[in-house]
């Protein structure tokens, strides 16, 4: 979990996968696959993952479409407390860096990182400075999503996104 960096009963399932992945359904490795996305450590770091996410486009597909969809639904919502509002930035920007991982390994490579993970909307940016709490989230969210970049091509990949609309506010 969240505090050991592991979680032994998900690595199980996950190596259990990747060496049976063709008996398991795309709707069960997918929920194994996002599950193991959510908690990050060793599991997500696994080469037992990387072969069940490799070795099946459909899955692959459908990963980035439920990643993509979760990370855009997190970093819009409400926060309700701000005491927390630095750790959930935190590790929102973990959940985004590894699914932008899988896209920049993916072959379409068409959709822009700040599409992928919700930042690309100018009404969103807008209505975010309306409120200092959701401008506060977005500005830690953004600056860890930059920092956990490895290359300093994702980090300019980011910043200079055409698609992006940080610099038209």
């Amino acid at each position: 979990g969240i505090y050991s960096d592991r979680h032994v009963l998900l690595e199980i399932i996950v190596s259990y996968s990747s060496n049976g992945a063709s008996e398991l359904g795309t709707d069960l490795l997918l929920i194994i696959v996002l599950r193991a996305w959510k908690e990050g450590g060793r599991t997500w770091e696994s080469n037992d993952l990387r072969t069940i996410l490799s070795s099946n486009k459909d899955l692959r597909c459908k990963f980035l479409s439920a990643s993509s969809h979760t990370i855009k639904e997190e970093i819009q919502s409400t926060i309700i407390s701000n005491s927390g509002v630095d750790l959930e930035s935190y590790l929102w920007a973990d959940r985004a860096t590894r699914a932008l991982d899988i896209l920049h390994q993916s072959v379409d490579g068409t959709l822009s990182p700040t599409a992928f993970v919700g930042l690309d909307s100018t009404n969103f940016w807008t209505s975010s400075m309306t409120s200092s709490s959701m401008c506060e989230k977005l500005y830690l969210c953004f600056m860890y999503l930059l920092q956990k970049q490895t290359v300093e091509s994702d980090i300019m990949t980011l910043i200079e996104d055409e698609d992006s609309c940080v610099w038209t506010l």
